[in-house]
């Protein structure tokens, strides 16, 4: 990934899932708090509700208590309790439901219809229609309320994208603690060798060890790892130099570097034929022969 090591590219895609991991966990306790103050909401909006039916209820019997006792008028004063905390209640549930939602609509107009009930009446308030309002406004909260309920209960968007995201991130993690393979694929470095170790042997034309003025070339032997496994193998530029004059030998220990797999197709494949295929630092190829794989 962007020409890291593979082991920084995975130290740095640990750091960035344990980083979104607090803020998914910043999210959750956001929302928890965000749940907490929506189940206050449903509860609240609940009692108002049932203001608004008590103290309706209430005029009505002060009215209809007139009709069977006519000798004893209705004072303003014993119903102006009664209004006022109709009022009160009415005001805070135009303030607490969303006007534009579906739901909070239905149940505002019904709250009209109770207002006009005992407001814009001629002398008495008309309550013969005061049960199946009353009715109505139940049945329109208990739309809202479960609208409400059913966002406690399952999260806010929000939330339920963050807990997506940090189980499927849970489940990476997972994966690459138990697979350290997988984090090749994932930052893209599935080409990426490192090479652990290298000795040079001088040898004459025929390959024999030789030293001093006797010896013609050397073979480099380079041991290297990838994916967990270890790679034995030799680079030899006798031959190759005269097939691939930007051969090259330079793979160093303590370094990574990009390399390809030779094709199984030995008859069609291009030359020279080697095992593996590197780049070293000056972008020159460097073939290598493989002996063994542990």
């Amino acid at each position: 990934m962007f020409g890291l090591p593979i082991q920084i590219a995975g130290t740095i895609i640990a750091a960035a899932i344990a980083a979104f991991i607090s803020l998914v966990g910043l999210i959750i306790s956001k929302e928890s708090k965000v749940s907490e103050f929506r189940q206050q909401w449903i509860d609240a909006l609940r009692a108002e509700v049932s203001l608004v039916i008590t103290h309706t209820h209430a005029i009505h019997q002060a009215f209809d208590a007139v009709i069977h006792t006519p000798d004893q008028p209705l004072a303003w004063g014993d119903i102006r309790t009664d209004y006022v905390n109709f009022d009160e209640a009415a005001a805070k549930i135009r303030l607490r439901v969303n006007p534009t939602e579906k739901p909070s609509i239905a149940l505002l107009e019904v709250l009209t219809e109770y207002e006009n009930l005992l407001y814009k009446s001629v002398g008495q308030p008309d309550f013969n229609t005061l049960m199946s309002v009353s009715t109505r406004l139940l049945e329109a909260t208990q739309v809202v309320l479960k609208q409400e309920w059913q966002r406690v209960k399952f999260g806010e968007p929000v939330y339920k994208v963050a807990e997506g995201l940090a189980g499927l991130l849970f489940i990476v993690g997972l994966v690459m603690l138990f697979k350290p393979s997988t984090v090749a694929w994932f930052t893209g470095a599935r080409n990426d060798y490192q090479v652990i170790e290298r000795s040079d042997t001088y040898v004459d034309k025929d390959g024999r060890a030789a030293s001093g003025q006797s010896y013609d070339h050397d073979l480099v032997n380079l041991v290297l790892t990838h994916d967990g496994r270890k790679i034995y193998g030799q680079c030899d530029l006798r031959t190759l130099n005269k097939l691939d004059s930007n051969a090259s030998c330079g793979l160093r220990p303590l370094r990574h570097y990009a390399c390809v797999v030779g094709r199984d197709d030995v008859m069609n494949a291009p030359m020279p034929l080697s095992d593996l295929m590197c780049s070293d630092a000056d972008g020159r190829r460097v073939y290598i022969y493989v002996s063994k794989e542990e």
